[in-house]
């Protein structure tokens, strides 16, 4: 995924600070992370904070890309083994009228070689998901069951800020029978 970006210069930062894996950079661009696990897979849900504090230290659990820097931002997990994926979560804050920060559509893909994706699952929020303000609340997006070993989810803006703090994935092994 690409790495989160500063909100503002000398101001609270939406990058993954917790992540071990690879940190790839390219010239003054942010950079692309790779390979490990981070802020979004953590356990730690980030609490709602008043968007105009930009000195909050609660604004250290959210991971967060901006329309003007980040193009879409795209974020792949990989799995040991295929899953059945019934529905993945995602912990978001939304601050209506602000900078409006829940994003605006996804479009959820799964790849067995994470190379060729087949199975596309499209999920945008509702409008009162939309009018929802000023708090951080969970999104549940149904997957339908698609199975693979890896996932791609593609965030569309609505406003000028996409921010996470986690992501839960509801999912099986994937068991094969033979007749």
């Amino acid at each position: 995924m690409s790495q989160g970006e500063p909100r503002s210069p000398g101001k609270r930062n939406f990058r993954d600070i917790g992540y071990d894996g690879t940190r790839l950079k390219y010239g003054s661009n942010l950079g692309v992370l790779s390979g490990g696990l981070g802020q979004l897979t953590d356990g730690i849900l980030g609490k709602n904070a008043n968007w105009n504090d930009t000195n909050d230290t609660e604004w250290e659990s959210w991971v967060g890309w901006r329309d003007r820097s980040t193009r879409n931002p795209t974020v792949t997990f990989r799995f040991d083994t295929w899953r059945v994926f019934s529905y993945i979560r995602f912990h978001i804050v939304n601050h209506f009228g602000n900078e409006k920060l829940l994003f605006g559509k996804l479009v959820v893909s799964f790849s067995n070689d994470g190379e060729y994706y087949s199975w596309k699952v499209v999920y945008e929020p509702s409008r009162d998901k939309r009018m929802d303000k000023d708090r951080a609340f969970w999104i549940e997006v149904d997957t339908k069951d698609n199975v693979g070993k890896f996932v791609t989810c593609d965030f569309f803006y609505y406003g000028y800020w996409i921010l996470l703090s986690e992501v839960e994935f509801v999912s099986s092994m994937l068991k094969f029978s033979f007749f």
